[in-house]
């Protein structure tokens, strides 16, 4: 069973770093996986109803700058204040897994001192 988790924690941070290059441009290096989001699509009853896990990542930045697409019509970087205000237009979850990467990223920090 732990080789398993291993194997598929291997295989989700080589995933999720080359996700992150082709789709926005950002070379990253995956820390690690800190939580996970359901989003699951309003109509439930419907043909079309969805049903995702997003897992969020830890990175550790690179190189590059965020590129918008269309199935992201903005992307760019956010200072948190920014990032957490009601005014900012964010997907599912973004405050809570925002919050949960900074106290996570400083946690590794302190660690390493």
């Amino acid at each position: 069973m732990l080789e398993a988790a291993w194997q598929f924690r291997f295989c989700l941070r080589g995933h999720q770093h080359g996700e992150l290059r082709e789709e926005r441009g950002v070379i990253a290096n995956a820390v690690e996986v800190f939580t996970a989001v359901d989003a699951i699509s309003a109509n439930r009853d419907s043909a079309d109803a969805c049903h995702f896990v997003l897992l969020a990542v830890l990175c550790e930045w690179v190189s590059g700058e965020p590129l918008a697409d269309d199935d992201a019509p903005e992307a760019r970087w956010f200072d948190m204040e920014t990032l957490l205000s009601d005014e900012t237009v964010k997907s599912l979850a973004v405050d809570t897994v925002a919050k949960k990467a900074l106290a996570l990223a400083g946690q590794r920090m302190q660690a390493s001192l």
